[in-house]
């Protein structure tokens, strides 16, 4: 089959006549309803990013994800969540994963290799899987319940769509969208006084080994762009994608703030600690000025999750220094 890369193709068959529930006239529930639309939208037949046909009978009631990141997805559309890849680890180190803490998510081991028994146990209706990560195992996971791949989106938005096409959540989807859109307009609004101000976005990568990454302005254009993130300017010689940093190199830049992205307060603590006792460190302008913001490394992900936390913070910190 032809893979699907951008977005899933979903058609929804509804009883005998199986008219989709976009073409259903006068028929069809108003935007908003989503219980409505989830209940005429079934049985449906989606066409995975894999290219795999599978038809899912009724609104999933118990899923299972095998990529972590996938977790935040299920949360923003309040889907059924029963187990996840690295759930453990994520959801007690991830701020944006917060909310399932003490929920009783199932940790299947990791995304690349899940543990098929773990899964069984958990019995679910639905597995979510990613193209990247499952294609080998997916037979074995399709023995245990409809498996859907999903991955290969270019924004935000068309994974959050994909995905609320599998589950039934399309109205969640589009009103979480809308909300997600709303605040970054609003954040842009408030910083829009630091728009000669420039920001670099680090990530500790180990705070005992003390080495740092620099985010990509392309990879983190909910903070960098200006129509559809906060607007936040990059310094001269910022790079575009991802790439490893050193503290001289940062200093060339150096910007008026910088964004620092740790696994925890902890980390984030330790790590400015022992950059105080370091020349480069404690020369930089954003240093001396006080204007370091600390981030939870989740935030780093790009759901839409990770956007309104991130916005959030970063204006808070503003507000703060």
């Amino acid at each position: 089959m032809v893979s699907v890369s951008i977005a899933l193709l979903l058609v929804v068959l509804m009883g005998c006549a199986g008219t989709p529930t976009e073409n259903s006239g006068a028929g069809a529930p108003e935007a908003g309803s989503g219980d409505a639309v989830a209940n005429q939208a079934w049985p449906r037949t989606i066409i995975d990013a894999a290219g795999h046909e599978v038809t899912l009978e009724k609104a999933p009631s118990r899923i299972v994800v095998v990529h972590f990141s996938d977790m935040e997805y299920m949360l923003a559309l309040n889907a059924p969540l029963i187990g996840a890849g690295f759930a453990e680890s994520r959801i007690a180190m991830w701020d944006t994963l917060e909310p399932y803490r003490g929920k009783g998510i199932v940790d299947i081991g990791s995304s690349a290799a899940p543990s098929l028994e773990k899964i069984l146990e958990l019995d679910p209706d639905l597995i979510i899987g990613n193209i990247s990560f499952n294609a080998d195992i997916y037979d074995e996971l399709r023995k245990i319940a409809p498996t859907v791949n999903l991955g290969g989106y270019a924004t935000w938005e068309d994974r959050l769509k994909a995905t609320a096409g599998v589950i039934g959540k399309e109205a969640e989807a589009a009103e979480y969208q809308e909300k997600t859109h709303q605040l970054l307009a609003d954040s842009r609004g408030k910083l829009s006084s630091y728009s000669e101000q420039t920001f670099a976005s680090l990530r500790i990568t180990s705070s005992e080994q003390k080495t740092i990454e620099l985010l990509g302005s392309k990879e983190l254009g909910a903070y960098y762009s200006s129509e559809r993130g906060l607007g936040l300017k990059a310094p001269d010689q910022y790079p575009e994608t991802w790439q490893s940093a050193t503290m001289e190199g940062i200093a060339v830049m150096d910007p008026d703030y910088i964004l620092l992205h740790a696994d925890s307060k902890a980390a984030y603590d330790q790590f400015t600690q022992w950059g105080s006792q370091q020349s480069v460190w404690s020369n930089l302008k954003a240093v001396k000025n006080g204007h370091i913001i600390y981030l939870n490394m989740s935030v780093w992900s790009g759901s839409p999750r990770a956007i309104e936390l991130a916005a959030q913070n970063i204006v808070a910190g503003m507000v703060e220094n």
